[in-house]
C-alpha cells in the first residue's frame, strides 16, 4: 500500500437531524422561558416573548442553508483550500467550493468557518454535532480541528 492510502482524508456525509442540537436548543429555550417567567411578566407579555422567540428561531433555521456533505481537498493540495460543501438550499442541493478559515473543535461539536468561493463569495459558519457524522468521520474532523485550529 502506498503512503497516500494510509493518509487521512475527510469525506463525510452530514445528517440533518441531531439530538445533541435539539437538546442544546431545548435547554436554551427552557432557560429563557424560566428567566422570563421569573421576571414576573404578565401572561400576554410571556405570549408575546414566546411568539417572537418562535418566529426568530423559525426564520433562522429556515433561511440558513444546511450542510449535507463535507469533502476535504485532495491530499496533495493545501488543506485550507478547495473544500467542497454539498448544501441544501431553498433552490435545492448545490455544490459549493470554499476555503477553510478556522476550525474550533470541542467534545460534542465542531464549528468551522469557511469563505465560500463558488457559487458566490460569502462567509459561512457551520456547526457539526457529534451525532451528525459517523464515528470515524468525527475522529477525522476532530483531528482537522486540532491541526488547523
Amino acid at each position: 500500500m502506498s503512503a497516500a492510502s494510509h493518509a487521512m482524508r475527510l469525506d463525510a456525509p452530514i445528517a440533518i437531524k441531531s439530538r445533541l442540537r435539539n437538546l442544546f436548543f431545548g435547554g436554551l429555550l427552557g432557560s429563557f422561558l424560566w428567566l422570563t417567567w421569573s421576571a414576573g411578566l404578565a401572561i400576554w407579555q410571556l405570549a408575546l416573548v414566546g411568539l417572537a422567540l418562535i418566529l426568530v428561531s423559525g426564520f433562522t433555521v429556515l433561511s440558513k442553508p444546511a450542510l449535507l456533505h463535507l469533502s476535504q481537498p485532495p491530499l496533495h493540495r493545501n488543506a485550507c483550500y478547495d473544500w467542497q460543501l454539498l448544501m441544501a438550499t431553498a433552490h435545492g442541493e448545490q455544490l459549493w467550493q470554499a476555503d477553510l478559515l478556522r476550525v474550533r473543535s470541542y467534545f460534542w461539536v465542531v464549528i468551522a468557518d469557511f469563505r465560500v468561493v463558488e457559487p458566490y463569495q460569502k462567509s459561512l459558519t457551520v456547526t457539526i454535532y457529534r451525532d451528525q457524522v459517523l464515528a470515524e468521520d468525527w475522529r477525522k474532523l476532530s483531528i482537522v480541528g486540532q491541526v488547523l485550529g
